[in-house]
């Protein structure tokens, strides 16, 4: 239980983290940041319903962690411009609802933070890598 209940602190803290620097340092996050923490949104639950009552979903929730390494993945090649975003990640959308409101939507291929080199969706990747070994490794 104690890799399960360590990773399920760390899904908890990557969401707290990026809450922090949406509200509390005024970074928006662009959509595949977003993208990036619904799965860990769903491991904080399913998560907490596995090592409550049903340890048998550890590699399910591994599963969803590396969900998030994948967009995580996906977005550092975005911001490297490895390759293309989605539409909606460099402003080639037709009309967003960001816009219909009058606010600019953040980019994906610009790194709005980083440190020791790496970018926040960097650190997610591997943060969210490390998370579903830890449910992996947990034994049900």
């Amino acid at each position: 239980m104690r890799y399960s209940l360590i990773a399920w602190l760390g899904s908890l803290s990557l969401i707290l983290g990026a809450l922090f620097f949406q509200y509390g340092k005024g970074l928006d996050p662009c959509v595949l940041c977003m993208y990036q923490r619904y799965p860990h949104f769903i491991a904080i639950i399913l998560g907490a319903f596995a090592i409550a009552k049903e340890p048998r979903l550890y590699p399910v929730v591994g599963v969803v962690a590396l969900t998030s390494a994948a967009v995580a993945i996906f977005h550092v090649g975005v911001e490297q411009l490895w390759w293309e975003g989605l539409s909606t990640c460099s402003g080639n959308a037709e009309l967003t609802v960001d816009e219909l409101l009058g606010k600019q939507a953040a980019r994906c291929d610009e790194i709005a933070w980083s440190m020791f080199g790496l970018s926040m969706a960097a650190w997610n990747g591997i943060i969210s890598l490390v998370i579903a070994g830890l449910w992996f490794k947990a034994k049900a």
